[in-house]
């Protein structure tokens, strides 16, 4: 499955906005230039003092996985508002232990909730 574009991956410390993932090799180029940013993979952290300030905060730094439209879903007649969402990594665990799947590297599970459009 491809996800839909990004970010899929936003980080928040003190309900701001530090940093996200991206697929967007030439602005991790141009991140890696900056001194005050930190580009882990494709994760970028705009201020990397945020990571010692989360260190030292009784606020820790939250990873947030925001939901996505599922356009294959929602484009079926009859159906509206399809959403896409990661679960947290336990619940990922469980779910595929329910299911007798393999927990492996790379592999994940999505929750998908729609509405029915009412045709009355």
């Amino acid at each position: 499955y491809e996800w839909p574009s990004g970010p899929n991956v936003i980080l928040k410390h003190k309900d701001k906005k530090v940093g996200e993932d991206t697929e967007d090799a030439e602005r991790i180029k141009e991140v890696e230039k900056c001194a005050d940013s930190l580009v882990i993979g494709n994760i970028i952290i705009y201020d990397k003092e945020v990571l010692m300030d989360a260190n030292s905060s009784k606020e820790p730094l939250v990873v947030v996985l925001p939901p996505k439209e599922c356009e294959p879903v929602g484009c079926i007649e009859g159906v509206s508002d399809a959403i896409l969402a990661s679960p947290s990594p336990p619940t990922d665990e469980y779910i595929k232990e329910r299911m007798c799947e393999k927990n492996e590297c790379g592999s994940g599970t999505f929750l998908l909730g729609f509405d029915f459009e009412n045709k009355s």
